[in-house]
């Protein structure tokens, strides 16, 4: 909430002295870091700030590790150039190797590429160059949930929340591996509730409160959440997907159908929306619920095409994992089920796992077939 407030102190401090070039990299850091984590922000803008502030950084000295790190988050944030930005993180490293937040940094770049390995160690160093870390304890513990090692995953959050008692993310992290590790509205619900009065009243929290009345098919309850959660962290076409998607599920098919045209609308008035996978893989979903098949498979198609495994491995994995329930609302278990059957054999429990497979309404349309009985009995001894 305060990230205004420190954009406006950076600008202070250059505007003071305009040769301060730690103070000109992290302006760019923090107008890099709302375009990732603030909805509302205009990202022009903040992108073309970040840019010259980290140029300006680099000119005044090229061998200041923080610019180095800024430079490699613009290219994270603004262009989603893991592989650009994992060689200016290095860069910073190889200035000072005690930067535990380049370390950090470095981690998630290559967890996003798919090196998995190299990421663990990664974030193991950042972690023993800064023990007290929330983000690079919270970094660790989701990629063990990842690779659905979820017991050690909960104890790394724990010692986050040694840290900050308090942080909302932190919570959030651990109620979704609840869902993963489980299939369970009820175990995630039970999370959500262990977490204090005031994680639980933020927006953000409360879609999470929202999705776990979901998962536990408590719809009437999650509705008036999902109604109420305005200014969390998810953007609204991703709300109006999960208001429609409640409002399917509690027969008010008319009322949910205004809610998927409506998210679609506001994906095709994206002027950028072409570019996202994340948007194609939204806007397929509102077209199966509308009934227009062939367009929702058309888009969900692409969205993996923009963002494959191999250009973002856990985004990637989003696209596909959303491409196999649009089949399975098509009625194409011959099609779900392969896409089902890879995620689920492999490293993606942070985005789907045989728990969740098992429980989900959205794969309803398929359950009784022979191939979605034969990949549930495929993993019937698999509980993590």
């Amino acid at each position: 909430p305060d990230i205004d407030a420190a954009i406006s102190a950076y600008q202070e401090a250059v505007a003071a002295d305009p040769q301060f070039a730690l103070a000109w990299a992290r302006l760019a850091y923090a107008c890099a870091w709302t375009i990732n984590f603030v909805p509302s922000v205009d990202t022009h803008a903040m992108a073309d700030k970040s840019k010259a502030a980290f140029d300006k950084a680099l000119a005044l000295n090229p061998y200041l590790p923080e610019a180095h790190v800024a430079a490699g988050f613009y290219h994270e944030w603004v262009e989603n150039d893991d592989v650009a930005a994992k060689a200016d993180f290095k860069r910073a490293l190889a200035l000072n190797p005690q930067d535990a937040n380049a370390q950090l940094a470095l981690a998630d770049t290559e967890y996003h590429l798919g090196y998995l390995d190299d990421a663990n160690a990664a974030y193991e160093r950042a972690v023993s160059l800064d023990p007290r870390n929330v983000l690079a304890l919270q970094g660790l513990a989701w990629l063990e949930g990842e690779r659905h090692q979820y017991a050690a995953a909960d104890r790394n959050l724990l010692k986050a929340l040694d840290v900050n008692y308090h942080a909302g993310l932190t919570w959030g992290m651990r109620d979704y591996l609840a869902w993963f590790s489980t299939g369970s509205g009820a175990a995630q619900l039970a999370m959500i509730m262990a977490a204090p009065p005031d994680v639980r009243a933020i927006p953000t929290h409360l879609v999470d409160h929202a999705m776990a009345l979901y998962h536990s098919h408590d719809y009437a309850a999650a509705l008036p959440l999902f109604t109420a959660s305005r200014g969390s962290a998810y953007s609204e076409p991703l709300l109006c997907e999960w208001r429609a998607d409640t409002r399917w599920q509690l027969g008010q098919r008319d009322k949910a159908a205004a809610e998927y045209r409506y998210c679609a609308d506001l994906i095709l008035a994206d002027p950028n929306h072409e570019a996202s996978g994340y948007e194609s893989a939204q806007l397929g979903w509102a077209y199966v619920r509308l009934g227009r098949n062939g367009d929702a498979e058309r888009e969900s198609r692409r969205a993996v095409a923009i963002l494959p495994v191999s250009k973002n491995w856990e985004g990637g994995a989003h696209m596909l994992a959303n491409l196999a329930r649009v089949e399975a609302q098509l009625g194409h278990a011959d099609k779900a089920v392969p896409i089902l059957d890879s995620l689920v054999s492999t490293d993606h429990g942070g985005v789907i796992s045989i728990a969740t497979v098992r429980t989900d309404v959205d794969y309803d349309p398929i359950r009784n077939t022979p191939e979605f009985k034969q990949l549930l009995q495929r993993y019937a001894s698999v509980h993590y």
